[in-house]
């Protein structure tokens, strides 16, 4: 299904419809994601290069957005967030590299 996301009407409204973990989740599941050009959002640069390389190539890409992932396949990849809670930390760039596969 091809889904598209509108920019924002509204004065001083700068939000998109699609937040980018929702086009993760979209892609992998196997619909396309367009969002309408000129949509001024400071996530959009994120969620175009989620649905144009999948959420495993991007974060391969780009290390912004590997800073930015917390938890993969039910592990917590943000470390302090693991020993705030008490729970096992591993880095987001382990997960990334058991995908190549």
């Amino acid at each position: 299904m091809l889904i598209g996301v509108p920019s924002e009407i509204k004065d001083n409204e700068a939000r998109v419809g699609l937040i980018p973990s929702s086009v993760q989740e979209l892609v992998h599941h196997g619909h396309q994601v367009m969002v309408q050009s000129g949509a001024d959002n400071a996530t959009l640069p994120f969620v175009l290069a989620l649905a144009d390389h999948g959420w495993r190539e991007a974060l391969r890409r780009d290390p912004y957005l590997l800073n930015g992932l917390n938890v993969c396949d039910g592990r917590i990849t943000c470390e302090p967030v693991a020993k705030a809670q008490d729970l096992s930390y591993t880095p987001a760039q382990t997960l990334l590299d058991i995908g190549r596969g």
